[in-house]
């Protein structure tokens, strides 16, 4: 995948809209076309975890190789119903899917926190 580097027009909501929560065993594919609109080219998210675990998260274009890796061993108490919480961006390609795992680890959470166009 190539380096992109540019800044659009960002759209943010005013909460959360969760793309996938629980655990993702392997890359599974995510399409984020009821999230996020066709003119949409970059997603802003965060990943979190609840109770006892890190915040994995990993994310592909093609279903077999990383492009992002988050990953957070955050402190042992939950603050507010959540242990720990990354944002990350990641490119979003034509027809708005994208891959996650988190290699079966229980009480993660995907959450689009917005979008750039």
């Amino acid at each position: 995948m190539p380096s992109v580097q540019f800044r659009g027009r960002p759209v943010v909501f005013n909460t959360y809209i969760e793309i996938v929560s629980g655990a993702i065993n392997g890359y599974t594919l995510q399409d984020l076309g009821l999230k996020t609109p066709p003119t949409a080219r970059r997603l802003l998210g965060q990943a979190a975890v609840t109770g006892g675990y890190d915040v994995k998260l990993g994310v592909s274009y093609d279903g077999t190789n990383a492009h992002l890796l988050v990953h957070l061993n955050p402190p042992g108490g939950d603050f507010q119903s959540v242990r720990g919480a990354v944002p990350f961006e990641c490119l979003l390609l034509d027809g708005n899917k994208i891959y996650f795992n988190n290699e079966n680890t229980a009480n993660q959470v995907v959450r689009a926190l917005g979008w750039e166009e």
